[in-house]
């Protein structure tokens, strides 16, 4: 883990790992099918990130967040997280539409973004090059 990393920073991506072909209730979205393989979340906490961030690792949580309701199932993991010091959140979730499937409003319910779910497949280290390029940096996998 990267502890440097965290220090300032206001926006993550989460590497999510879906083991298998799962279907999850999400929200006012409803029922969503999710693939095997991996999915970029892209968020922002203005302060308190390490909290965030440990809090999205926790499995027994109240579900608020889009994103909670994926991670709740036992086979979603987070695989990577990396951060960045600047709100980049609608910036890099407009970058990855461009080259990944993403999942229509899902975590993009408080801004004009079509999503901020993105569909990798197998695509991380392509990911990780264009985030590095992007000023993010990987914080591990957590805890914070």
């Amino acid at each position: 883990m990267n502890k440097n990393c965290l220090h300032l920073a206001k926006s993550y991506v989460l590497f999510l790992k879906v083991r298998r072909n799962i279907k999850v209730a999400v929200g006012r979205l409803g029922k969503i099918k999710f693939s095997k393989g991996y999915y970029l979340y892209v968020g922002s906490a203005k302060r308190g990130i390490e909290s965030r961030l440990n809090r999205h690792i926790l499995k027994d949580k109240n579900l608020f967040w889009h994103v909670d309701y994926l991670l709740k199932s036992p086979y979603t993991v987070i695989d990577e997280v990396w951060v960045a010091h600047s709100k980049k959140e609608c910036s890099v979730a407009s970058l990855l539409k461009e080259h990944f499937d993403f999942v229509e409003r899902f975590g993009s319910s408080d801004c004009r973004c079509k999503s901020h779910l993105f569909f990798a497949a197998t695509a991380v280290n392509r990911v990780r090059w264009l985030l590095h390029k992007g000023g993010f940096c990987n914080a591990g996998k957590g805890p914070f």
